[in-house]
């Protein structure tokens, strides 16, 4: 195929036209534009075996060892690959959600209803949800803490603060 100076191709398939895409260190998930999701790399975890049964997908989120995508169907979170410390429990109570992140320690998913909850390891504080944090346009799930943006679009971080990545800069 051939790729012209505006970007416009006539050869490519359906599954070829990206929507979004996780990389994480030696694998990659990408959503066609249909939601077929499609994984490739290292699979030492079993990350890249998406699940028959979860048909189209709105978002990937891949991380070490195991991945998470919302389903189109029904906005459920589902996840695979590596349960070693119960990073792929997701709670039974979550729900519908519009947006997930997820990094080493910690998941954190945006509900329908803009509230945000997160799960798994709370090793430093990155799954405490602050009490007045409200409602969020945006997740960010870093390795041992979070970021969210708020409906006014301010950024409200939380968790480990070793290297100052809290420190929001004015």
């Amino acid at each position: 195929c051939e790729v012209k100076a505006d970007y416009t191709s006539s050869c490519l398939a359906v599954d070829d036209l990206v929507t979004q895409i996780s990389v994480w260190y030696d694998y990659k998930c990408k959503i066609s534009i249909g939601g077929a999701l499609s994984c490739w790399g290292s699979n030492g975890w079993w990350q890249l075996d998406v699940p028959a049964w979860i048909g189209s997908v709105l978002q990937v989120t891949a991380w070490m060892a195991h991945t998470c995508a919302i389903r189109a169907d029904n906005n459920n979170v589902e996840c695979w690959g590596s349960n070693q410390y119960g990073e792929i429990n997701v709670p039974s109570d979550l729900g519908a959600v519009t947006q997930i992140s997820t990094r080493w320690y910690h998941t954190c998913a945006i509900k329908t209803d803009g509230t945000l909850r997160c799960w798994w390891n709370n090793q430093f504080g990155e799954k405490n949800v602050p009490s007045d944090l409200g409602t969020v346009i945006d997740v960010s799930a870093g390795q041992s803490h979070t970021c969210a943006i708020k409906t006014n679009w301010s950024l409200k971080c939380w968790g480990y603060n070793y290297f100052g990545q809290l420190n929001i800069p004015s």
